[in-house]
């Protein structure tokens, strides 16, 4: 416990102080709602990464209760409870603003507020998060934590009702209430890459990492994933962002977005394509695609 306090405080302190992946992503960057329901989630088990826990909280919306959320983040444990009491406690508005971290709602200080942190903290049942949150909001100022703990690339109060199922409108959100009372993650704080799973799972959900390795790596891990899928199981290996089979790969892009490439590598595996992540103008123009191996 007090290593991980140690780290957040090195985080939050000094600005310049960033470890790889040591910041929390708020909210998922992907349209986890576009792609969910391609995946049999109801009463199966899923591994995911994803420090924002946004994949974990709709599998289990979609009835998904036998979750591991491996992640190489240090605090995505400690943010997840925090995500989990928040939905327990506040209203469908409450809990959009208290993790809204663009526009009004950042710049009026409404995300992360110590006001409703203080209506979520006794439901935090999980007493080393309780302790992690408890220090950090009486030990810096809410600003500090915002910018300092959590990544750049945050989520509007639209995006996240744009991405997420649970949170698609406030009738979901309210069956998200009675549906996370028994979700209980196990949690492994390492790098997917290098850690040897110890059990099998009927689906994976690799999200955008594939992004930061190269595509031999990856390549690598698919393969040694290919043996820790059930049957009929399926794991997403990449997400691609503004793609679909016909977007012209430029070399801007990260080398997994090269599909003539990738998909003839990547053997057994389908391109599914849904309505694209919202850009800051909340417009919705491009789609978005995942790359889905399921065996057979």
């Amino acid at each position: 416990m007090l290593d991980i306090i140690e780290k957040a405080k090195k985080q939050v302190s000094n600005p310049n102080y960033d470890e790889t992946f040591n910041k929390i992503y708020p909210g998922t960057t992907e349209n986890i709602k576009g792609y969910i329901d391609f995946f049999d989630l109801k009463n199966k088990s899923l591994l995911t990464v994803g420090s924002s826990s946004d994949q974990v909280l709709n599998a289990c919306f979609n009835g998904c209760y036998d979750i591991t959320l491996i992640d190489i983040n240090p605090f995505t444990k400690e943010f997840f409870h925090l995500k989990k009491a928040a939905i327990e406690r506040l209203d469908y508005e409450e809990y959009l603003k208290f993790l809204s971290f663009r526009g009004d709602f950042f710049r009026n200080n409404k995300a992360l507020n110590i006001e409703t942190l203080n209506k979520v903290l006794p439901l935090i049942e999980d007493k080393e998060t309780l302790i992690f949150w408890k220090y950090l909001f009486e030990n810096f100022k809410e600003n500090r934590i915002r910018r300092n703990l959590f990544s750049n690339d945050i989520q509007s109060k639209y995006e996240l009702i744009f991405s997420n199922k649970y949170l698609e409108n406030e009738n979901n959100f309210n069956k998200m209430k009675s549906k996370i009372k028994n979700l209980k993650p196990y949690f492994i704080n390492d790098n997917i890459y290098n850690y040897e799973l110890k059990r099998n799972y009927d689906n994976i959900f690799l999200s955008n990492i594939a992004d930061y390795y190269e595509v031999k790596d990856t390549h690598k891990l698919f393969n040694k994933l290919i043996n820790k899928v059930n049957e009929k199981g399926q794991i997403q290996v990449a997400y691609f962002y503004k793609t679909n089979i016909n977007t012209e790969y430029l070399k801007i892009y990260c080398p997994i977005y090269n599909l003539k490439k990738t998909l003839p590598l990547f053997k057994k595996t389908e391109l599914y394509t849904f309505k694209g992540t919202p850009n800051r103008k909340m417009i919705q123009e491009e789609d978005d695609s995942i790359l889905v191996y399921k065996k057979k």
